[in-house]
């Protein structure tokens, strides 16, 4: 929340809503008070220590107008230039990628700056291609599919946060998303 980063942030509070809304050992009058209940601690945090400590440009961004006016700051632009320039690919390329870490380098190429993907998946693609992004892709997809088997509500809200995150984020370095799936991995019901 600090470095305004608003797919953090949705990575950090829809799995915590996953969690209180699909447990089913709680009832749903309990659930919305719950959801009240963190609506005001989060507004009385934000109105005792956040509004002081924070730059205003952090906060707006987190604003609700922050989030609806934004246009992706820019990421839309970048996923539109890279899925476009598709027709410089070989076979080879789309079946295992460019290698780790290309990404940047090949954005450079033929858009004229170094950025990066601000998205797992994208990134992916480019990096490991086809294969590689399958991989991850069919990895999330049994780690879902098993924590629905044995209801563990728990592991499927840490995956489908590390989903949010990685579709706005280049998340594949980050030591938090390794440790988050690997204990999505290590759960059992």
């Amino acid at each position: 929340v600090a470095t305004g980063s608003r797919g953090g942030a949705m990575a950090a509070i829809i799995p915590c809503l996953f969690m209180i809304f699909l447990n089913k050992e709680v009832d749903n009058r309990k659930k919305i008070g719950l959801l009240f209940f963190i609506i005001v601690l989060f507004y009385i945090v934000y109105i005792t220590f956040l509004k002081d400590v924070i730059d205003a440009g952090v906060l707006a961004r987190l604003s609700p107008e922050g989030f609806l006016l934004s246009n992706g700051t820019g990421r839309y632009e970048i996923w539109g230039n890279a899925l476009r320039g598709g027709n410089t690919f070989s076979a080879k390329d789309i079946l295992i990628g460019f290698g780790g870490g290309t990404f940047p380098y090949w954005y450079e190429k033929y858009y004229g700056s170094q950025i990066a993907s601000h998205n797992t998946f994208l990134g992916l693609l480019f990096e490991t291609g086809l294969l590689g992004l399958a991989c991850i892709v069919f990895m999330y997809i049994r780690i879902i599919r098993r924590s629905m088997k044995n209801n563990n509500i728990f592991a499927l809200s840490l995956i489908f946060g590390l989903i949010i995150g990685a579709t706005s984020m280049d998340i594949m370095s980050k030591k938090y998303y390794w440790g988050a799936l690997v204990l999505a991995l290590m759960i059992k019901a």
